[in-house]
Parts: structure tokens; sequence; C-alpha cells
């Protein structure tokens, strides 16, 4: 809760600054605004219309970095504004109207964004879902229940726990699952609800096998696999929470899943920290690249 506090405080502090008109070229996206942000050609021709005839209504924000800009919100304006400049290179399109904002920590950064999409685009569950792994990889929050409660505060308990179900398939799935967005909300529970029955190796066999070219293609090709969890006995919950100690008195956490199936785990005991590797796609090769990666960080001084 105090998190949640801290960053609706760091939200509003950095609201205040006035608007200046920017050279478009002069501000950068970032590449995870880029990656989950909704783009409709037709709302996007639309757009360019409006701004084209009235002007554009909604400043964009943006934050300094040396001698140019971070881009916070507005991500659909800039693009329609830049399609304009290249239309008429000699117009007033070179330029946008801007907040510039205090430099924002990343949460507040991605709250930001969140905040605008939320209210200019209906975005899924799966989306939304995406949205919060995003930010925790880019470091913003420390896990994905914690990202979910600061960015989906407006939403229910019921919507949030949709939304971690759905971060849960595009963390395990979303470098394999063609048509995620297309998944309707009990599917996407469903596949949700198989992955935290282990299933995620066989899923990914199953997708990689047996890919189609719609979403209905995809969840023919996993249903058989999501029917064969369902079926078997429960286990305990383990996305994004604490493991039981093991008897050697080991405490492990999932932290990552990486491209490929692979699940990284870290873990301490009272003496040492440790690492743990598991997927089909961990093979004596990869092991042995992440030795060298490590000798490499710990031969720097």
């Amino acid at each position: 809760m105090k998190q949640r506090k801290d960053s609706d405080a760091s939200i509003q502090a950095f609201r205040s600054e006035t608007i200046s008109a920017i050279p478009t070229d002069k501000i950068r996206t970032r590449t995870a605004l880029r990656d989950w942000t909704v783009m409709d050609a037709g709302e996007l021709a639309a757009l360019r219309t409006s701004i084209a005839t009235h002007g554009l209504r909604f400043p964009i924000e943006v934050f300094a970095d040396g001698d140019r800009f971070v881009l916070l919100s507005g991500f659909r304006r800039l693009m329609a504004v830049r399609d304009l400049a290249k239309l008429d290179p000699d117009s007033h399109h070179t330029h946008i109207n801007a907040f510039v904002r205090q430099v924002p920590d990343a949460a507040t950064a991605f709250a930001t964004m969140v905040e605008e999409n939320e209210v200019r685009a209906n975005l899924s569950h799966f989306e939304r879902g995406r949205i919060a792994v995003i930010a925790v990889r880019e470091g913003a929050f420390d896990n994905i229940e914690d990202a979910i409660n600061v960015m989906f505060v407006s939403a229910s308990k019921p919507k949030r726990s949709k939304v971690k179900s759905f971060a849960t398939v595009f963390e395990m799935l979303g470098d394999v699952l063609r048509h995620a967005d297309g998944l309707s909300e009990r599917r996407g529970l469903r596949l949700a609800a198989a992955l935290r029955q282990d299933g995620d190796a066989r899923l990914r066999s199953a997708l990689t096998a047996g890919q189609g070219g719609c979403v209905d293609d995809e969840w023919a090709a996993m249903e058989p696999v999501i029917i064969a969890a369902e079926a078997a006995p429960r286990v305990s919950p383990k996305i994004g929470r604490p493991r039981q100690s093991s008897s050697d008195g080991w405490q492990a956490e999932i932290t990552r899943q990486l491209p490929g199936g692979v699940t990284l785990e870290k873990g301490r005991d009272d003496a040492e920290f440790s690492i743990r590797l598991r997927g089909a796609s961990v093979t004596d090769a990869r092991f042995e690249a992440v030795v060298a990666a490590l000798w490499q960080v710990f031969e720097q001084k």
C-alpha cells in the first residue's frame, strides 16, 4: 500500500510544467512504450485528420534527457504529427506541443503511460498483463503483483487478478504465442491455470508443433494439454511467489521467465546466493555460456 501511495504522490508531483513546442525529431520513444501501445491504422488516420483540421488538442508529455527528450505519453499523437510532417515538411507539424515534466522514476513513468492508454484505448487483459511484465523487466517494479496494483489501481480486485493471469501467459508463452490478443477471457484464464500446473514445457511443444494462422488454430493445439492439466492434481501456485524452504535451507522464488520457456530462479540461505535455471531449452552449451557471462561479471573490478 505504501508503494502505491508513493507512486500516486510522484505522479502528481511532476505534473506542473508549462507547455513548450518541441521538434518531433528531438523526441525519443521508449522501446517498452512502442512494444505495447495499441496502434490501429484507421484510428491513426482519423487522428491525423483531426490534428490537421483542428490542431493538437492535448499536448504530449516528455522529460528532458540532455539535448533531447524522452516520451512519457502521447505516442499516437506524436506518430500522427510526424506523419503530417512527412506529407508537408514545411508545415508547423515539425514541432509538437508538449509538457516537459520532471524526470520521473521508472514506476511513475509506467503508471503515466498506462493511465493514458487506459483512457484512450480499450486494452485487453492480455495487453495489461504484458505491460506489467515489461514494467518488471524494465526494473520499474520488483514483481508483477506490485506492477499491477500500482498501474491498475482503479481496477477491481477480480479484474487485477485476471490481469495477473494474462501476465503469466505473456511471461511464459509470449515469445511463441502469436495470437494471444485474440484469446477470450475464459480461454486465457484456463491457459494461465494450466501454466501454473507446470504445463509450460508441454504447451510450448504443442504450439511449436501445431501453430496455425489464427487464434482458434493455436487453441486447438493447446487444448489437449490444458484439459490434461485441469484433470491433474493441483500444484501450489508459484508464479512470482516465494517457495517453501527446502531441507537444506535454500529459499527460491521465480524472478524471471526468459525466452524459450526458461525459468530463472534466485535463492539464498544464510551463507550463499544461488541461481537455478530450468526449462526444455536449457542445454549444456547454453549453461556454459551463462557461466562464461558470470565469469566476466565477477572478473570486473
